[in-house]
């Protein structure tokens, strides 16, 4: 489905809200400096070092994009051929749309793979106008969105210039759209000198990823105990809680198969909603039982999540949710110490 130019600044606006609010958390977390030895060079077009891209998350807005596209009626090595012509095809564009970039190897790993399945990509810079000074950030989101919807991509990886230095995922086709629930994914923050697992760029010198781990905390929620929290909820070590509660709409795969998979030693209190059509009272009733039993196994300090539609918004359901927390948190306050409402989808946020 081809954007038009109001929905596109629909989508741009939503993931400027987003890094406005991860912004303001982040400025009242105290950080170690981070020293950046090297300057991204814009006359190569080599693979940068792990250095270089610091230096471009820090000054510019930045992407991470291909051409590739997986084929189930071609063969492995057709289909890679096939996606160097099409790699091509989009550095030619790129150049004509006067966007600077250098090319980079995006890799996946998980378990059983003997080696990573490799992209080869561009890591785009907005470094140049058409007047030759800085871009504009709305039409450098433009030009790299068109582009990669343009060639049938899921996502593309985006991010803003500064210190904080966080990406994220942005739809591009149904597909992406559907897995994100949304347009926009919150990636997390960058980390260098990763592990070849998982998702990674590869550098010259090295690997970095943007990775949920270290959960960011928002406030504003009317209670100084309940913040909202960006990141992942498993992430025992980023915000400490002693006890998580997650309730999940019928149908929702993700969480099933991650609660599934959970192995920590926090415990872990689910439920999930079996009819279609889930009413305010449903999500109280449901949410309650679920708090109570936490609060039973004496946990203190609480990581939450609830997705659930209510009348067929989920965006309904997050304020739903937000306000029955705050109506048990007032009637508990001696129970608790902390509530982190885990934004996975970004409905909290909307």
């Amino acid at each position: 489905m081809e954007q038009t130019d109001q929905n596109l600044k629909r989508i741009y606006d939503e993931l400027s809200r987003r890094i406005n609010h991860i912004g303001i958390a982040l400025n009242k977390q105290t950080f170690k400096t981070i020293q950046i030895s090297e300057h991204y060079d814009l006359s190569r077009a080599t693979t940068p070092s792990i250095g270089e891209t610091e230096d471009a998350f820090k000054n510019w807005n930045c992407a991470i994009l291909t051409a590739f596209r997986g084929s189930k009626n071609l063969s492995p090595e057709m289909n890679f051929q096939r996606n160097i012509k099409r790699n091509e095809e989009l550095k030619a564009k790129l150049i004509e749309n006067n966007l600077m970039f250098r090319s980079v190897n995006g890799c996946y790993r998980e378990a059983g793979m003997d080696k990573p399945n490799v992209e080869l990509c561009f890591f785009v810079t907005n470094t140049m106008g058409l007047d030759g000074t800085a871009g504009n950030s709305y039409k450098f989101f433009s030009k790299v969105y068109t582009l990669a919807e343009e060639y049938e991509q899921d996502s593309f990886l985006f991010t803003f210039p500064g210190i904080n230095r966080v990406a994220f995922l942005i739809a591009t086709n149904d597909d992406g759209r559907k897995d994100f629930r949304g347009d926009v994914k919150f990636a997390g923050p960058l980390f260098t000198h990763v592990p070849d697992w998982d998702a990674w760029t590869d550098c010259s010198d090295g690997r970095i990823s943007f990775k949920l781990l270290g959960m960011i905390l928002l406030g504003g929620t009317g209670n100084k105990k309940i913040r909202i929290g960006e990141g992942n909820i498993f992430d025992i070590n980023g915000y400490k809680p002693d006890g998580l509660g997650i309730l999940r709409y019928k149908g929702q795969k993700d969480l099933l198969e991650a609660c599934k998979n959970y192995t920590g030693s926090v415990p872990l209190v689910t439920h999930y909603f079996k009819k279609d059509d889930v009413s305010e009272a449903d999500i109280k009733y449901s949410l309650q039982r679920v708090l109570q039993e936490l609060t039973k196994k004496k946990a203190k300090r609480i990581g939450f999540h609830c997705s659930v539609p209510l009348h067929g918004s989920y965006v309904n359901g997050a304020k739903a949710v937000l306000s029955i927390i705050q109506e048990w948190a007032k009637e508990n306050d001696n129970k608790i110490n902390q509530i982190v409402l885990v934004d996975i989808y970004g409905d909290y946020s909307k």
